[in-house]
């Protein structure tokens, strides 16, 4: 049997006993304020209740209820949420009963369409295998996560999120291995670790790559 929240089954108990009912009930499951839709929009799900029945359901204004749904007390729903550009998004959800009265939903959204755009402007060689990297990752919303990928790793960077981030790094690219010879000749050689990629990451979870050269 699905769970309920504790609410709505004081509600469903009280029904017949309350001389007037309450307008309409509606919760939403998902997603929460605030919370970051991809390319393929924010799942929305939850229920509307009344004691009356639900006449009608809306999410900006257009019908979500099924037909076979008018003049039920408990109602689920689901669909996704699309947007033409990114940005903040406004969900208003509005349930009737069959008595007309209705309550509105006002959940405030962000949608991010697109990958974040990663750039490197200095790639500074270091001793010991190493390269310094530096450059910017910017996102319409927000960047979310930077990391370095190599051999099944990831390595975080440290950075505050953010619509623009600028970042800088040690990166290995050589591991380097020293030998002394009998005759007292000591020689270098390196194994390469890569390919090594920089991995920016937005808060829809959209990802951006590029390969340290």
């Amino acid at each position: 049997m699905r769970k309920l929240p504790l609410l709505l089954l004081l509600l469903l108990s009280g029904c017949n006993r309350a001389g007037s009912t309450p307008p309409p009930l509606i919760g939403l499951t998902a997603p929460s304020d605030g919370a970051v839709g991809s390319l393929q929009g924010a799942m929305v799900r939850g229920y509307a209740f009344s004691a009356r029945g639900i006449a009608s359901l809306t999410a900006n204004g257009v019908g979500i209820l099924k037909a076979d749904e008018v003049g039920k007390r408990l109602v689920h729903f689901q669909f996704r949420l699309h947007a033409p550009t990114s940005g903040q998004a406004l969900l208003i959800l509005k349930a009737t009963d069959e008595a007309g009265r209705s309550t509105t939903l006002k959940v405030p959204l962000i949608l991010d369409l697109s990958p974040p755009s990663l750039q490197l402007s200095r790639v500074t060689p270091l001793s010991g295998g190493f390269v310094e990297i530096s450059g910017v990752a910017r996102d319409p919303v927000e960047v979310a996560r930077l990391y370095l990928t190599y051999r099944g790793r990831e390595i975080p960077l440290t950075f505050t999120p953010g619509p623009e981030v600028t970042f800088s790094a040690e990166v290995p690219l050589y591991e380097l291995r020293v030998s002394a010879s009998p005759y007292g000749w000591i020689s270098e050689s390196g194994t390469q670790v890569g390919p090594v990629r920089l991995v920016a990451v937005n808060a829809a979870g959209l990802k951006t790559e590029v390969q340290i050269p």
